[in-house]
């Protein structure tokens, strides 16, 4: 069966968290503006029809029993203002759970994999990668050398000094986490399609593949060619 040949499979995604993040509302920071919220409003917007319409790739090629692997991340925020609550109140996860791509909200901390800033992370993921079994719960040790990445400042550590690069990326132990999760869910997918195998592995080290590998292996495990 090659009609689905090149349909993505499994999309995360990393919007930007300028107008979502509960800093933005804090006194030394200036207020989010309309128009930026409109903007962010209108990504998430644009981000959901790329979902249904993959979502309507795969059903076209493989029927109702192949659907599409969604993580959508962003930082933890006050419940009122982050995207997170967002995507419930505007009725996008409902959007989204229509057409199969039923969504859940965990929340974690950066620093549960190994960062040395705990940043609280939110992930909208399908239920079926079974995540909410397998990642760990948000830190809670309120003396943290830092709460993210500008965090305050001790004889320890200068979060400071990071450059945004660093600052940006997410753990690798989590993205490992993530990509073999949607692994998992594929392989058994394209078993019950007769599809074959499924998605090549990506190379391991330890038990658990190396950033570089899930990265050289992206288009297989994120972009699957069957």
């Amino acid at each position: 069966m090659k009609q689905g040949l090149g349909i993505p499979r499994m999309v995360f995604i990393a919007s930007p968290c300028n107008a979502w993040s509960l800093m933005r509302y804090l006194p030394k920071h200036p207020p989010i503006s309309q128009r930026e919220k409109r903007d962010a409003q209108e990504v998430v917007e644009a981000t959901v029809q790329v979902l249904l319409h993959i979502q309507s790739l795969l059903h076209h090629a493989y029927g109702k029993s192949c659907s599409l692997q969604v993580c959508w991340e962003n930082p933890s925020s006050a419940r009122h203002l982050g995207l997170m609550h967002y995507l419930e109140e505007s009725g996008i996860f409902q959007r989204l759970r229509q057409v199969g791509i039923d969504m859940e909200v965990l929340e974690t901390s950066q620093c549960m994999f190994g960062f040395p800033y705990s940043k609280p992370t939110h992930l909208a993921v399908t239920k079926q990668l079974e995540l909410a079994h397998i990642l760990p719960p948000p830190c809670m040790k309120h003396t943290h050398f830092g709460c993210c990445q500008h965090g305050v400042k001790d004889e320890h550590l200068d979060v400071r000094k990071f450059d945004r690069e660093v600052l940006y990326r997410l753990p690798e132990p989590l993205v490992n986490i993530i990509a073999w999760a949607a692994f998992a869910v594929i392989k058994r997918q394209n078993k019950v399609l007769g599809l074959g195998p499924g998605p090549v592995k990506p190379k391991a080290y330890d038990g658990w593949p190396t950033a570089q590998a899930i990265y050289s292996n992206c288009i297989k495990l994120f972009g699957l060619l069957y």
